[in-house]
């Protein structure tokens, strides 16, 4: 009584794939599951509440060289508009599972559940790592005056592209569950498609706004800021994905 439609990409060589549906027009109904070649992680199901206010769907890497897109819908429904318009092919590693910080180049990036991550617990949660068109960047869940937990990202303005939806995947809990790097990796959870707020090229930032609020499970903890003329002198620390990373910490013991 359904109608199914299924299709297996494979890349060879890639360390990950990830996918954009343009357009992502699907009826009440529908869904859509995506897995790597080996069944091992799934994603979805997807459906018309998960379409992007500029008609896109992006999807987070899944590991391994293959995809298994498969879309399912009840008998009688309109014909889905869904097109797959792009593929990622990870030839560098997207969860850096293969690298580590001497390779980084610097031995200050490490990981946030190690002791000098110890007072940071809660900080932590709102860094997040920003998958866009092939590129990785870091962010952060910021808070607002409202205090209404709008998911508001702050990153870098230069790895967005020049438009006013961005095809952005916003990846919580990348990290290591423990100090080692040869600790298992959290299951990483993702929030899909973003709107540009604002951008400033002096400071080369940029506010976006997620397409859905953060579930609990995700943990998410919005940072705090303040306009104050007067702060208090200390250590500088930041937290993020350097390199595409699970997530690190690095503390500067200098007094700002």
């Amino acid at each position: 009584g359904s109608s199914v439609w299924r299709l297996a990409l494979r890349s060879p060589g890639a360390l990950s794939l990830g996918a954009t549906f343009e357009p992502f027009e699907i009826p009440a109904g529908g869904q859509l599951i995506v897995a790597d070649s080996l069944g091992t992680t799934v994603l979805g199901p997807f459906t018309r509440s998960d379409r992007g206010a500029d008609g896109r769907l992006t999807l987070e890497p899944l590991r391994g060289e293959g995809l298994v897109l498969e879309y399912t819908q009840p008998a009688g429904l309109a014909r889905p508009a869904l097109a797959l318009s792009q593929v990622i092919h990870d030839y560098r590693g997207v969860f850096a599972h293969f690298r580590t910080s001497h390779e980084l180049g610097s031995a200050c990036f490490v990981d946030a559940n190690c002791a000098e991550g110890l007072f940071h617990q809660e900080q932590k949660r709102a860094a997040v790592m920003i998958l866009i068109d092939g590129f990785q960047g870091s962010g952060t869940l910021l808070n607002n005056t409202a205090e209404d937990q709008a998911p508001y990202i702050l990153t870098v303005r230069h790895i967005l592209p020049r438009r006013e939806f961005v095809s952005v995947v916003v990846v919580f809990l990348n990290e290591y569950f423990g100090c080692a790097p040869q600790s298992a990796v959290l299951e990483p959870r993702s929030i899909s498609g973003a709107t540009v707020v604002a951008t400033s090229v002096p400071y080369d930032q940029a506010l976006l706004l997620l397409s859905s609020r953060p579930p609990l499970d995700y943990l998410p903890y919005h940072a705090g800021w303040d306009l104050a003329p007067d702060f208090h002198a200390g250590p500088a620390v930041a937290i993020g994905h350097p390199g595409g990373q699970p997530k690190k910490i690095t503390i500067d013991m200098d007094d700002i």
